[in-house]
């Protein structure tokens, strides 16, 4: 049985960096992993004068993923060529900070063990009588996974990201900032 693991940003985006650009039109589709709805041209935000100097490798922002360039390179090492990038110059132009960081949209697959794992189906009002399926504790069907080293779960209200064990491996030798990794 493979391992899998979730890898989420240790610390609250908002403590280092407060990002100055508008979400909306990225939200929805970065959160549902709906790729044809984004275009590639790059952003330019600037840092609220509140922001800190320290930016995290990997930080989550009102559910979009952002990651560090230092950490893309590492990811597209490992061909991870099914992973959607787009890339926001962070500016504070006061500091002289100039950070390149990709917005990072990471494909939903259809691999949750449904009779093994704790789902609550809840109901979205706003939205008509959506259900909405909430994970209480996931269990992963290995060979729906396939070659995907990175992946969140189709079907679920849930933003995780999952890893592989071998992605984790290799991801833990680095020096990756404010990264943590819960073993599912």
């Amino acid at each position: 049985m493979d391992e899998f693991y979730i890898m989420q940003s240790l610390c609250n985006a908002e403590e280092y960096m407060r990002i100055v650009f508008d979400t909306s039109e990225i939200k929805i589709p970065a959160i549902k992993a709906e790729y044809q709805f984004l275009d590639k041209s790059e952003i330019t935000a600037g840092l609220s004068k509140d922001s800190g100097f320290e930016i995290p490798d990997f930080v989550t922002i009102n559910g979009i993923h952002i990651i560090s360039d230092y950490l893309k390179q590492i990811l597209e090492k490992e061909m991870l060529d099914y992973i959607f990038y787009k890339k926001i110059n962070l500016i504070d132009e006061k500091y002289g900070i100039h950070e390149k960081f990709w917005i990072t949209v990471v494909p939903r697959i259809d691999c949750l063990d449904i009779k093994k794992s704790e789902v609550k189906c809840e109901w979205d009002f706003e939205d008509g009588l959506v259900p909405v399926l909430r994970a209480e504790r996931i269990e992963i069907i290995s060979k729906m996974v396939g070659r995907y080293k990175m992946f969140r779960i189709f079907g679920v209200d849930d933003n995780n990201i999952y890893i592989t064990g071998g992605l984790y491996n290799k991801l833990i030798q680095k020096k990756i900032e404010d990264i943590t990794y819960t073993k599912i």
